[in-house]
């Protein structure tokens, strides 16, 4: 089982933002990946979400498919800015 959260770091004027999902148990970082414009994002019902992202192992993005709690909000996190997000 994984925790996915999605992080927020500000630069200067800049707004980066990160889906960061560790393993329930030990905290072991599993995805660390850069929300990036062209990535993939898909709510595929109420409590599933597709998503790309890369993992620490690879700067190749992987496809996961996820189950969140509606009340998490992880849906309303995800930054405007990308383009794929239906």
């Amino acid at each position: 089982m994984i925790s996915l959260r999605i992080n927020q770091s500000r630069t200067g004027f800049s707004l980066a933002h990160r889906i960061v999902g560790r393993a329930v148990g030990n905290q072991r970082v599993l995805i660390n990946s850069q929300i990036f414009p062209d990535m993939i994002v898909e709510k595929v019902s109420n409590k599933r979400v597709k998503f790309s992202a890369t993992v620490p192992e690879s700067e190749v993005p992987v496809l996961f498919l996820a189950t969140v709690r509606p009340s998490s909000g992880f849906l309303n996190q995800i930054p405007a800015g990308i383009s794929n997000y239906a």
